[in-house]
């Protein structure tokens, strides 16, 4: 069993008592003495208000999947402040799954399952071409097409859409254009209209490489999807 905010209906701003609804990803986790007590063995922090949540002007944070020492409380539907809480075996069992960054994290008041596999296919297959043409205009440095991805109200490290591509036009200067940038097989993830592409990403070029996870976070926009959003991770290197 899982109890949720005091407050039912999706979060909209800070101090609402009510819980987030959407697509999310645990940032990390805390146990031990570093845990207050009222949050038992385990809790996961997770990425509200993400670039979705951020978009409609939702406020907050401190967003948990914790336990609890008291098993009272998941007696009643709604006792957080927003987070969802579950006994300590229960998210025990839920740590074997969750890696960080990695597992996608879905909070709805109600799990629907699509009846027609077209719904999912179309949605995947258009985003999956389009993040290949992304890639291929990016390793190219053909700037005409790679702006041509990104929403007008794309917002990056506070670089809105122009910035950006001069941003990158910029490097691609600095590494005399000779790019090589390789992606795995993308993770489409949806949540009602949103939509989320996760893959590892390799860059190469003069004096740079590296590797690291990239989320884009997309949005329908006049005739294709769009880039609103990126963000990228990069993996940490081996000790030696």
């Amino acid at each position: 069993a899982a109890i949720t905010g005091k407050r039912p209906g999706n979060k909209e701003h800070r101090g609402d008592l009510k819980t987030p609804e959407g697509l999310y990803f645990a940032t990390g986790k805390l146990t031990g003495p570093r845990l207050p007590n009222k949050y038992g063995n385990l809790a996961f922090m997770l990425d509200f208000p993400n670039v979705f949540d951020k978009k409609m002007q939702k406020t907050g944070s401190g967003i948990w999947i914790h336990s609890t020492n008291n098993p009272d409380r998941l007696k009643a539907a709604f006792d957080t402040e927003g987070c969802v809480a579950l006994s300590n075996p229960d998210i025990a069992e839920l740590e074997k799954y969750i890696i960080p960054f990695q597992t996608p994290v879905v909070i709805t008041q109600e799990m629907t399952t699509a009846t027609d596999e077209k719904e999912l296919e179309i949605p995947r297959r258009l985003s999956l071409e389009m993040i290949e043409a992304w890639r291929k205009s990016w390793e190219d440095s053909d700037f005409n097409s790679y702006q041509s991805f990104y929403s007008k109200n794309f917002l990056t490290l506070g670089k809105k859409k122009s910035r950006w591509v001069d941003f990158k036009k910029n490097l691609s200067k600095i590494h005399r254009g000779e790019m090589q940038i390789y992606i795995s097989q993308p993770k489409i993830l949806a949540f009602e209209d949103q939509l989320l592409a996760v893959f590892n990403q390799e860059y190469h070029s003069p004096g740079k490489h590296d590797v690291g996870q990239k989320f884009l976070y997309l949005q329908w926009e006049g005739d294709r999807y769009r880039i609103i959003a990126e963000k990228w991770y990069p993996t940490p290197s081996p000790a030696i």
